[in-house]
């Protein structure tokens, strides 16, 4: 799927790069994915949303490994 900047799935494919590329990946390898989000964080609460979003995804992959 194509993405342009500042559309939201482009925070998780961000997450997803750093965790697994480099010398040392800190996430050396991922089966398929298939990634649902659900959220009650209010629009507009001045909570930072893509960041708690992209801790979660962090989490969630540490936890799979």
């Amino acid at each position: 799927m194509p993405l342009s900047r500042g559309q939201w799935p482009a925070y998780l494919l961000g997450v997803l790069h750093e965790l697994t590329t480099g010398p040392a990946p800190l996430v050396p390898s991922l089966p398929p994915l298939n990634i649902a989000i659900a959220s009650d964080v209010p629009l507009g609460a001045g909570l930072s949303s893509s960041a708690a979003l992209e801790i979660a995804l962090a989490r969630a992959l540490f936890d799979l490994t």
